[in-house]
Order: structure tokens, then C-alpha cells, then sequence
């Protein structure tokens, strides 16, 4: 498999090195598989630096290091790929799609979870800056993040996969409120339904708890990773939006 999330690598290559520009380029490949050579040319932030040339070279450069796994043509202007190998960010959305599928019809089973995990090892390349990963990389942290926050709740799930959900996701344990804390929060806390996490994400929100008391403060935040402090009586917790809609429901009564 040829991986992008989490550390960068291609089977059992371990002697692969690409540079920056050839593992974006690789990664814009995988993500598009069909484009023009201009796209690549942007997103590579390179414009004043390089003509259109440097792109062809670092194309040509990554052909030769990757052929074994990856086929890529240039013809006129317009780039096309082939992955011979499965990628993980290809199969990504189809393995959320599946698990969200088993979840609604209560067919989860552990080996669905552990391959989730085993997939979504860590995010997009995340030794890599440029505004094109970026924004990939927190497109898919925000899908996986909106899955993770409904399975880290799931009272089956087993404490070796939490913790490696917490590694990647330190604000997975902000997320855990249960009924009995939100009934003793109600009176407390501001609702802000659809807040963006991690972009746009309507299945989480933002729960703004305002002159709550020192000592029900100091049993929330325990244990939590982080927590964002708005002021000397006011924290910022990220929850999922059924944890909030069970809120509103409970002021209403």
C-alpha cells in the first residue's frame, strides 16, 4: 500500500526518498489522478521561483523513483496516473462510509474499527507544509474526527483502540460528556450549533460553558488534553452534535 497518512511510504521501499515538491506532486496524483500541469504549478507555491519547466523535471524525477508502483504520463500539458498499488487516502472514504453504514444498523464489529485504525494511522503528510496539503489534510481529519467522536462514546469499543484514536485525536476526551454532566451543565452552557472544527463540519459544535462553578469546572477539564479558557469563567469544549441536540432538548423541558 502506498501511504500518505501518518509517515509517507510505498510497500516495502524503505529506501525511497522524494523530496517535498515530488511527495506533494505524488499526493496531488493520487488525490486527482487526472489534471493539467498548471494545477501542479500552483499548488506548489513555486510561481517567481520556477517556470513551468521545474515542474516537468520534478515529474520526470518522480517517474524514475516511483515506476515500480506508479505509472504517470505527461502529454500536452495534461497529467494522468495510475496507482498499482491500493492508497490509503483513496480507500479511506470508502472504509468511513462502511463503518458509519455498520454503525447505523448496529453491525460493528472490532475488526472494522482496528482497520480503520490500521488505516488512518495519523494525518495527511503532517511533516509537510503547503496550502494545498493543508487543506487536504484537514478535510480528512475532519471526516475521520466526526467518526472517531461517535466511536470513542461506543461503550464496546476497547481501550487499546481509544488510545490510539486519543494519539491522533487528543480532543476526542473533550468530546465525552455524558447525560448526568450535561444536566448539571445545563444552566451553564451556551449552544453554538455547526461551529467549524477542522472546517466545515456540521456534525460537531462548540459548547461555550460560561460562571460555572470553580469545583464542577475542575471535574470537568479533568483529564482533558486541552481546553480553551475564553475568559476567567468561561471554557470552550468541542462536542458532537448529538451530545449537543440531547442539551437543547433538556433546556427546553
Amino acid at each position: 500500500m502506498i501511504r500518505f497518512l501518518g509517515d509517507f511510504s510505498i510497500g516495502n521501499c524503505n529506501e525511497l526518498e522524494l523530496s517535498k515538491n515530488e511527495l506533494i506532486a505524488l499526493a496531488y496524483c493520487a488525490v486527482k489522478e487526472r489534471f493539467y500541469i498548471n494545477e501542479l504549478y500552483d499548488i506548489l507555491e513555486e510561481k517567481g521561483r520556477y517556470e513551468i519547466a521545474y515542474v516537468r523535471k520534478i515529474l520526470k524525477n518522480l517517474r524514475a523513483k516511483v515506476c515500480d508502483n506508479v505509472d504517470i504520463n505527461v502529454s500536452e500539458g495534461r497529467i494522468s496516473s495510475e496507482f498499482r498499488d491500493s492508497c490509503d487516502i483513496k480507500v479511506l472514504p470508502k472504509e468511513v462510509e462502511k463503518v458509519e453504514e455498520k454503525m447505523k444498523h448496529s453491525a460493528l464489529e472490532d475488526t472494522d474499527i482496528e482497520s480503520l485504525l490500521a488505516l488512518y494511522r495519523g494525518h495527511f503528510l503532517p511533516f509537510i507544509e503547503n496550502l494545498w496539503v493543508e487543506s487536504y489534510r484537514d478535510m480528512l481529519k475532519s471526516i475521520v474526527f466526526s467518526l472517531f467522536s461517535k466511536l470513542y462514546l461506543s461503550k464496546t469499543l476497547s481501550s487499546a483502540s481509544k488510545l490510539k484514536m486519543l494519539r491522533i485525536f487528543p480532543e476526542l476526551q473533550m468530546s465525552v460528556i455524558d447525560l448526568s454532566t450535561l444536566e448539571s451543565l445545563s444552566g451553564y452552557v451556551r449552544v453554538n450549533i455547526g461551529d467549524y472544527v477542522f472546517g466545515v463540519n456540521e456534525e460537531l459544535g462548540i459548547l461555550r460553558i460560561t460562571n460555572i462553578p470553580t469545583d464542577m469546572l475542575l471535574n470537568l477539564i479533568k483529564g482533558c488534553s486541552e481546553v480553551s479558557f475564553v475568559g476567567d469563567n468561561e471554557v470552550v469544549l468541542v462536542v458532537n452534535s448529538e451530545t449537543i441536540h440531547a442539551l437543547i432538548k433538556m433546556k427546553k423541558e
